[in-house]
Formats: C-alpha cells, sequence, structure tokens
C-alpha cells in the first residue's frame, strides 16, 4: 500500500521590509460565514501570532514574512497601502478575491498576470516596480489604478468593459503606446457598458498625436469620456 504525501497548506504571505518600531496594518476582507483569520509573522527570527480580520504588528527587527491563514478561497478583499510590501506569494489562488487595495508600495515586485481573474478594483498607484502586460488583467476590472508603474506595458484595455476610471498617468509611456490604449478604447467604444467612464494617460508620459487626439475629442463628445492626458508642446 503506498502512502500520498500530505501537501503543507500553501497560505497567502507577504514580506514587509518596514522599519523596526514601526507599525505594519493589513486588512482582509472574507466570504460571509468564513472562520477568523490566524495571522503568523515571522520577524527576526521569532514568531508572532494573532487573529481578527486586520493585523497589527510593531516590527522588532524585520523584515517581516506575514501568513494570512484562512484559506484563499475565503479572502475576498485586502488592503495593505503604504505597509512596504515587497512581495507576495499564493495571491492567483485567492480565487474569490474582489479587490487590492495597494497603492504606495515602492519595493512590491510583481507582475500583473499573478492577480486572480476575479478582480474588480485594483489600487497598486505609485508601485514603481509593478510589472506587466495590461492586457493580462482581469475582464472584470471596474477599477483600475496603477499610476507610477514604470515596468507595465501594453495597450490593451478594450476587455474591461464594465470598467468606471483608469490611471494609468506617470508610467513614462511613449507616444505609440498611449496611441495604442486610446485606439484601443476607440474601436471598442460601443462595447464599454458605464456611463461615463474616465481615462488618466497625464503626467511625464509622452503626448498623443495629432490624430489619436481627435479620436480623444471624439470620445468625450459623443461617448461621455474623460480623458486626461499630456498636451503637445
Amino acid at each position: 500500500m503506498s502512502l500520498r504525501r500530505r501537501l503543507p497548506p500553501q497560505w497567502l504571505t507577504l514580506e514587509s521590509n518596514k522599519a523596526a518600531a514601526s507599525t505594519i496594518a493589513i486588512t482582509i476582507t472574507c466570504t460571509a460565514g468564513a472562520p477568523t483569520v490566524a495571522w503568523r509573522v515571522l520577524d527576526g527570527g521569532q514568531i508572532y501570532e494573532y487573529s481578527g480580520d486586520a493585523l497589527s504588528h510593531v516590527v522588532q527587527v524585520g523584515p517581516c514574512k506575514i501568513e494570512a491563514r484562512i484559506a484563499s478561497k475565503h479572502i475576498t478583499g485586502i488592503d495593505f497601502n503604504n505597509q512596504y510590501i515587497t512581495k507576495f506569494k499564493h495571491l492567483k489562488k485567492c480565487v474569490s478575491l474582489l479587490g487590492i487595495y495597494g497603492w504606495s508600495n515602492l519595493d512590491l515586485r510583481i507582475d500583473l498576470s499573478d492577480l486572480p481573474q476575479t478582480l474588480d478594483y485594483l489600487n497598486m498607484g505609485n508601485c514603481p516596480l509593478v510589472g506587466g502586460d495590461i492586457a493580462d488583467l482581469s475582464s472584470q476590472l471596474t477599477y483600475l489604478d496603477i499610476w507610477g508603474s514604470l515596468q507595465s506595458t501594453g495597450a490593451d484595455i478594450s476587455h474591461m468593459i464594465y470598467i468606471v476610471a483608469i490611471h494609468l498617468q506617470d508610467q513614462f509611456m511613449s507616444q505609440s503606446r498611449v496611441n495604442g490604449v486610446i485606439q484601443d478604447i476607440y474601436d471598442h467604444k460601443d462595447e464599454f457598458t458605464y456611463a461615463t467612464p474616465s481615462l488618466n494617460v497625464d503626467g511625464n508620459n509622452a503626448a498623443p498625436d495629432a490624430e489619436h487626439i481627435a479620436l480623444i475629442e471624439e470620445l468625450v463628445a459623443d461617448y461621455s469620456w474623460t480623458i486626461s492626458y499630456t498636451l503637445p508642446s
């Protein structure tokens, strides 16, 4: 008789490089009836354990490895704004995840293809090391904010037919990429479901060319888009 080896649970895991004496604050929301989240924090060789949807841990030494010990299928949202998160593991196993609230994590390295296809809200603004093609993002998104993401690529957003707001400013986007985003919206302008969607490709991005500025004007006048972009010099 052969014995099957049981694999260890693959908990949602984060790493933070917050400095000693500062507080790591992370909140998880879960499906109705889910068990209480058990947190395990490895900090300076010591283990600290907490219970509840919200983690508050004062860093003793750092960096910290943080495990949210609840079945990933229960997690619907995670809030780690400005918590110096550098890495995730097993995020894609969160098959019920709807919202990520994670702006201003300057050292966070993650590829957009590693995010679940269930997301309808993504805020990773001011996370310059977030990379990957925006075409890999969930088609369910209603809100997308990855402003300041210097390693993201691509121009295909037309699969996000429910989108309300898109923030792609300050990415040093080339003119061809800015044009591509505008062209993709224009080519699929009748497919978006929200009445007054918005796009921001302003900041340090290149200005669109004259042809695509004309498309912007049509999208604004005839399709109720609000579009912010860099003006030609």
